[in-house]
C-alpha cells in the first residue's frame, strides 16, 4: 500500500496546475508553435474534478478535522493548483 503525504498532495495539485497553465498557453498562441498537441490532454482535463480529488485527498488521509478545517485544507489546495497554473 502506498503512503501519501500531505505535502505530496499539494505537489500534486502543483503539478496539474502547472500542466493546465502550459496547455492553456500553447492553446492561446497555436499560431507561434508546429506542434501536434491541440488535443493532447484535453479529455483528461475534462474528467478532473477539483472537488472529487479534494475529497480523494481527506479519504487518503483519513482527515478526521472540524469542517472549518477541512475548508482551509481546501483553500490550500486550491492555492496550490492557482500556483502551479501561474507557474
Amino acid at each position: 500500500m502506498n503512503k501519501y503525504s500531505v505535502a505530496e498532495d499539494c505537489g500534486r495539485f502543483f503539478e496539474i496546475g502547472f500542466n493546465i497553465g502550459i496547455l492553456t498557453y500553447i492553446r492561446q498562441h497555436e499560431s507561434q508553435f508546429q506542434h501536434h498537441l491541440t488535443d493532447l490532454y484535453r479529455h483528461d482535463l475534462r474528467e478532473m474534478h477539483f472537488p472529487e480529488m479534494v475529497k480523494n485527498s481527506f479519504r487518503r488521509h483519513k482527515f478526521t478535522i472540524d469542517e472549518q478545517k477541512r475548508k482551509i485544507a481546501r483553500q490550500w489546495f486550491l492555492f496550490f493548483l492557482q500556483k502551479g497554473f501561474l507557474g
